[in-house]
Order: C-alpha cells, then structure tokens, then sequence
C-alpha cells in the first residue's frame, strides 16, 4: 500500500508550497480591489504573495488583463542551487 502511495504521489508532480499571484492593475486602488476578491472568493490566501505586475511601468508598457496565479513548487534555497547549477554550466 505505501508503495501504491508512493507512486500515485509522484505522478501528480511537485506539490505547491505556495502560490504567487500576478495582477496588472489598473491603479493602487485597483490592485487592492483585485486582491481582496482573490481573497474573497477563495482564490488566494491572505499570506500569499501578491506581484503588482504594472508598477512604476510607463502607461504605454502596462497590460491590463485577468490576474495569474502560479503555483511555487520549491523553497528559495532550492531556487538559488538551480540557478548556480545552470550558470555552472553556461
């Protein structure tokens, strides 16, 4: 049985260990708006990361469209050794 676990664990891939969530807002106001009903209606947790995507970006750069939510799968050490294993190799 542990290995039948064992397995379908694996095969759903990495699990999130948090969630990063994109929005491009209009304005401060509507970057709260925004996330207050991520919030709200079950999309995202208060201690989630939030990333104002058109922040200090000149007007003709932003990009207004719906928010993004992905999925963080490893811890910010495990980030670091990934990105100094490739630069390694480059």
């Amino acid at each position: 049985m542990t290995n039948r676990l064992m397995r379908l664990e694996a095969a759903a891939g990495p699990r999130a260990l948090g969630y990063l969530h994109v929005i491009y807002e209009r304005s401060p106001e509507d970057f709260e708006a925004q996330k207050v009903g991520m919030i709200q209606s079950g999309r995202a947790k208060p201690d989630d990361f939030f990333f104002e995507w058109n922040f200090n970006l000149a007007p003709e750069q932003r990009e207004f469209r719906e928010p993004q939510t992905i999925p963080v799968t490893e811890t910010h050490e495990e980030r670091l050794e990934m990105l100094a294993r490739s630069e390694c190799q480059q």
